[in-house]
């Protein structure tokens, strides 16, 4: 990717800046004031869709809802800061929280404190197995990942993100079984009951996108096509509101604050954990090590497989102290974070300080934000994955 022609915000001729360089990466000379501006807006970008993606996400780990967004926070601003990727954000995501579930359920009720307490410590266990794998340059194994499977990986993830928003942006009621052909099933049963003014909200939401990226390329366009779909479902809200039911939003979300607390189990717990944490550190690494290069694919950078782990490691080794639950790279997330104009990891940083500031500060605004607009978000992100030729 072509970065802005800017003088760089701090000098890296003091010991300062060549620590700075040292411990983050060569991605420091190139903060400027144009690209922290640019980050800043993709990061509020990313805030606002880990809202509601952090609390879906923490219902199928089993959780309550507020430990996806502690997820979104403070792994988030570690993975990018000590990772390879300068655009991947990392967070909760669907597979491994789905993956916890399994794993963790027959050992203690979900969403019980024990439960949670098993969590956090796998987290822990997960992290450190990470950070190994990267500190003992294992990562060359990623390598190994050819452009078919690379191109395979992006095409399905592609559609599963198109398959999971559908329900959404045609507003019918959640699926309740998880699987994509369950949710297509669910989707095609449940076709006459889809709501008008969803599927209204979800095409002002992407046709304002899509013309806003061709007329102003280098504007926040996903931000504006969510702020038309918020105003359109308003009004359907104000002057429409008993012509159908009401249109689903993100609702209200408690603050996300993450408190540091050291993990409780047993020690006779952590042999069996140890088995469960080396599973979900390949769930983990694979897609994380697939999303970067899938990335680094379309803005030209060239990954560091081994720093990315570390940095992976690193971001669930935190963040297990501080109410996390395994995290990694997020695709829906890192995908809009490129294309909204990204220039350095540090729109990461700036997606985690603003979610906490959204939710502290806009939670009654954020609430009224619908669904359809982030899912027809979503879609176009799964298109632009797509390599149609």
């Amino acid at each position: 990717m072509k970065l802005l022609d800017a003088q760089p915000a701090i000098s890296f001729m003091t010991p300062a800046g060549r620590l700075a360089e040292r411990l983050f990466g060569a991605w420091v000379r190139q903060v400027t004031p144009a690209t922290l501006r640019l980050d800043a807006m993709a990061g509020l970008l990313g805030a606002v869709l880990v809202l509601p993606q952090g609390i879906a996400f923490a219902t199928l780990a089993g959780l309550p809802p507020e430990y996806g967004l502690y997820t979104a926070i403070v792994p988030c601003i570690i993975a990018a800061l000590f990772g390879s990727s300068w655009h991947v954000m990392s967070g909760p995501t669907n597979a491994n929280s789905l993956a916890l579930f399994a794993m963790l359920s027959p050992l203690a009720l979900a969403f019980s404190p024990a439960y949670i307490q098993l969590v956090l410590a796998v987290t822990v266990l997960v992290g450190v197995m990470q950070w190994l794998i990267g500190a003992l340059r294992l990562g060359t194994l990623a390598n190994f990942i050819s452009p078919a499977a690379l191109f395979g990986f992006t095409s399905g993830a592609a559609v599963l993100i198109a398959v999971y928003a559908l329900p959404d942006a045609l507003g019918l009621p959640a699926s309740a079984e998880h699987g994509a052909g369950a949710v297509l099933w669910h989707v095609t049963a449940m076709l006459r009951t889809l709501q008008p003014a969803a599927l209204a909200v979800a095409g002002v939401t992407l046709a304002t996108a899509l013309l806003l990226r061709r007329l102003r390329p280098n504007w926040p366009y996903m931000l504006a096509g969510l702020v038309a779909g918020s105003v359109l479902a308003w009004v359907w809200s104000r002057f429409f509101a008993g012509a159908a039911p009401p249109l689903r939003t993100v609702g209200v979300i408690a603050t996300p604050w993450p408190v540091f607390a050291i993990p409780s189990v047993s020690w006779s717990a952590l042999s069996e954990l140890l088995g469960l944490a080396f599973a979900l550190t390949i769930v983990a690494l694979g897609q994380s090590i697939s999303i970067a290069k899938a990335v680094a694919a379309r803005s030209g950078q060239r990954i560091d497989a081994n720093r990315e782990f570390r940095g992976q490691g690193l971001s669930n080794i935190v963040g297990g102290f501080f109410s996390s639950y395994v995290s990694c790279g997020s695709l829906n997330r890192s995908l809009p974070n490129l294309e909204a104009g990204a220039r350095t990891p540090l729109a990461a940083v700036f997606s985690a300080v603003l979610l906490l500031a959204l939710v502290a500060l806009s939670a009654p605004l954020l609430a009224q934000i619908p669904m359809a607009a982030l899912a027809a978000l979503l879609l176009l992100v799964a298109v632009s994955l797509l390599d149609f030729p």
